[in-house]
């Protein structure tokens, strides 16, 4: 997606509300194996334009003593438009905040790709940084680069292709 498109995208969800997110990145690989074509889609419920002071963890953690008393900012990030883009200093790339969805039973599917077509992660584990070869449900606030974007809520490439053409897709 490109950026206008996620600025679409992002404007017509509701702030906070739930959404599926559907992303891909390459993996990082040791350096004998860099180069190769392996990625990783993972499709996750999110919530979009959660401000991270706002959020009742971190108001406990706040005050309790486990997070800091004051929120010393995001190194190496601006704010492109508060609480839901950031640019990164150094690059001038584009980042969403993401926040972990509040449904506990909607999993968050991961899979890898050699070339577009789906391969075991058990098979190319041995070329994976161990970063990559953990696996557990991740309930945290994170950044993910708007170029890595393929779908957010119901708004996709395909979407903005189809209505153009004044086809629509119908569940």
């Amino acid at each position: 997606m490109t950026n206008d498109q996620i600025k679409t995208a992002i404007a017509a969800c509701p702030k906070g509300a739930n959404i599926i997110v559907e992303w891909e990145r390459p993996v990082k690989l040791r350096a004998a194996y860099k180069g190769m074509p392996l990625t990783k889609h993972s499709k996750m419920l999110c919530r979009v334009g959660v401000a991270y002071d706002n959020k009742a963890a971190t108001q406990v953690g706040r005050a309790s003593g486990d997070l800091p008393a004051e929120n010393a900012g995001l190194r190496g990030f601006e704010w492109e438009s508060y609480p839901t883009l950031l640019r990164a200093v150094k690059t001038g790339l584009l980042y969403i905040r993401l926040e972990a969805g509040t449904f506990k039973n909607v999993k968050t599917e991961t899979k890898f790709l050699l070339d577009g077509q789906e391969v075991a992660k058990a098979d190319y584990a041995h070329a994976m940084l161990a970063s990559e070869t953990k696996s557990s449900e991740f309930k945290g606030t994170f950044n993910c680069k708007v170029e890595s974007i393929l779908r957010i809520h119901e708004y996709n490439d395909e979407t903005e292709t189809n209505e153009a053409e004044g086809e629509t897709e119908t569940a």
